[in-house]
């Protein structure tokens, strides 16, 4: 894995193991970031975990593996309403 100065990187701790995640720089849509950082109250910390984080509403894929299509960021947007209404059923 090379490192440069615009790479993000991600860690959190799962079943007490590291997990590393490595950006290039994503292209997140406006109308998703307005959302999630509204959400997560502009807690960048946080919401790059969420975009990078598998969800199980997504067929196990985190929100950044399906931004490249619009198929993918309708799911996303429609999970992140989900859950901001509380219907995760």
């Amino acid at each position: 894995m090379s490192i440069a100065d615009s790479d993000i990187f991600i860690v959190h701790i799962k079943h007490g193991k590291p997990i590393l995640w490595k950006s290039l720089e994503l292209d997140i849509p406006e109308v998703l970031y307005s959302d999630l950082s509204t959400f997560f109250k502009g807690n960048e910390e946080v919401i790059a975990k969420w975009i990078f984080t598998q969800k199980t509403f997504l067929a196990n894929k985190a929100p950044a593996e399906i931004l490249d299509t619009e198929q993918g960021l309708v799911a996303v947007l429609d999970f992140l309403n989900r859950i901001k209404t509380g219907d995760i059923s």
